[in-house]
């Protein structure tokens, strides 16, 4: 009990030095080191929340966001109840939102689909994720794909104005003629009605 008690001593002064690293911007050399206490800790048949909130953190930093989220969420299972860890995933959340709702973001970036993937097996993909999602099936040619994602779109969003005007842009590269101009109809009077309020 007495070495356990010391070899978990060290680990934590080890966090603490990991998570100085962090401070000093130095992610990867804190990431081998969370890396590392993630093993040991598994090897005693222990898990730590702070070390995989850790690995979460430098994971963001480095441009990874499926190991950050995957860890964060880690991390809250073992402490449900941390403020800190749970700000953490909401931040993650909102880079890969911004991610792909970056507008200079190029309609077939290959990462696309594994973010959008990210969002919505999580139910976080908000109307400019599933927009980034239908424009890369759009580029690709999949018009179909790209006119299902907008449909839902519409259906969880129908004043969404911009869904409406990629619905019928897409439906025009597919041939439908007929649904591309019930779109147009719904961009115009989506249109009046925004007209109306700021009017009001």
């Amino acid at each position: 009990m007495r070495d356990r008690n010391a070899t978990l001593s060290k680990m934590r002064e080890r966090l603490e030095a990991a998570q100085g690293l962090v401070n000093r911007n130095e992610y990867s050399e804190a990431r081998a080191e969370f890396v590392k206490l993630a093993t040991e800790l598994q090897q005693l048949g222990l898990r730590s929340a702070n070390v995989l909130w850790g690995l979460a953190v430098v994971a963001d930093y480095l441009g990874d966001p499926r190991e950050a989220i995957t860890r964060v969420e880690e991390a809250l299972e073992l402490d449900p109840l941390a403020v800190s860890i749970a700000n953490s995933k909401g931040i993650i959340l909102n880079r890969i939102r911004s991610m792909l709702s970056d507008v200079t973001r190029a309609p077939d970036d290959p990462t696309t689909p594994s973010l959008y993937e990210l969002l919505l097996e999580r139910g976080e993909a908000d109307v400019d994720a599933h927009l980034a999602m239908a424009r890369f099936y759009k580029h690709a040619g999949h018009h179909a794909d790209a006119l299902r994602v907008l449909s839902a779109l519409t259906t969880l969003y129908p004043r969404a104005v911009e869904a409406w005007v990629a619905i019928e842009e897409a439906a025009r590269a597919a041939g439908n003629s007929h649904l591309a101009e019930e779109a147009a109809i719904q961009v115009k009077l989506l249109g009046a009605s925004l007209g109306k309020g700021a009017q009001a």
